[in-house]
């Protein structure tokens, strides 16, 4: 008579190694997506930064040849959008439609310009956390 030997081996994995997998991938999955939006935020933000520098090199430029900053005692984005204007009038910025902040226009970040025509100082809200923050990045030229 021969022994009858059971054996329950069936191919497949078993539930704790398809949860184990399961929890690596949306571990890797999260940090992943943190990392993502952290660059997004810091791209948009060297953006900004770029911009307000490509507004700096042309008020250099405007003053240079006319000898005085375009005047706005307001400092608010009415100032900004005003000098914008006048800088590609005269022709010291080329396409300003390149200047809008990266989120939209119709997004908050408020870009701002001041000037009583010896100095001028132009600010735009960075993000933190995909909102405006309280923390302004300015730049003032004499």
């Amino acid at each position: 008579m021969t022994k009858c030997k059971l054996t329950s081996r069936t191919a497949g994995f078993s539930l704790i190694e398809l949860m184990v997998t399961i929890s690596i991938i949306v571990l890797l999955s999260t940090i992943s997506m943190v990392v993502y939006r952290q660059a997004s935020l810091n791209a948009r933000d060297s953006k900004r930064k770029a911009d307000l520098e490509t507004v700096r090199q042309a008020l250099v430029l405007y003053k240079t040849e006319l000898g005085t900053y375009p005047v706005r005692t307001t400092e608010n984005q009415a100032s900004f959008t005003a000098v914008l204007g006048t800088l590609s009038d005269a022709n010291y910025l080329g396409n300003t439609s390149t200047l809008i902040d990266p989120k939209g226009s119709t997004d908050p970040y408020g870009y701002r310009y001041y000037s009583d025509g010896t100095v001028f100082t132009v600010c735009v809200e960075l993000e933190t956390d995909g909102v405006p923050s309280t923390t302004d990045y300015c730049t003032t030229q004499p």
